[in-house]
């Protein structure tokens, strides 16, 4: 009997892939793993992020089922989880299935997979919450205050172009 042929790289990630449970994005990001057996920690490129796991660009994979901890930093906020590696391809990367994710992190894993709107810096909070007066003047800044909002959170402005922006309003 011969032996089934060894699969590609692309063979085994695409099976991987087809029994995913969560839906993936391209997500580019930096990341710190660390391997929670031995301690080792090594910086890593996030090339795809799920509700349930990523896939790391790694030279050097860990063996499928090792225990991690994974530190994904995006746009000035951070995501932590505990997981382990689902699968490995050697000098390509390896597949990392979330197990526990930290307290309130889920938020910040949902808004980069576009499931939520981002949150709003603190100033146009604090303007979305104060009463708007009668005055005419006064109601279109608010209208312009949403506006700044709504265009951040549909990621057309940055949250620093939203506050200069707001600045420059409240200076004229």
């Amino acid at each position: 009997m011969d032996p089934a042929p060894e699969k590609t790289a692309d063979e085994a990630r695409a099976e991987t892939i087809d029994r995913r449970q969560f839906q993936r994005v391209n997500f580019p990001a930096m990341a710190e793993l660390t391997d929670s057996s031995t301690g080792l920690r090594m910086s890593v490129r996030v090339s795809d992020l799920g509700k349930g796991g990523c896939y790391v660009d790694v030279i050097n994979p860990a063996p499928a089922g090792t225990p991690v901890a994974i530190l994904i930093r995006h746009a000035n906020k951070k995501f932590e989880a505990r997981g382990a590696v689902s699968y490995a391809l050697p000098q390509m990367g390896m597949g990392i299935i979330f197990t526990q994710i930290a307290p309130g992190h889920e938020a910040v894993l949902e808004e980069w997979l576009g499931m939520r709107p981002p949150e709003p810096p603190a100033e146009i909070k604090a303007v979305s919450q104060a009463s708007v007066s009668s005055d005419k003047d006064l109601g279109n800044r608010e209208v312009t205050r949403q506006l700044i909002a709504l265009l951040m959170r549909q990621r057309v402005i940055s949250e620093s172009q939203a506050n200069e922006l707001l600045r420059l309003m409240d200076q004229g």
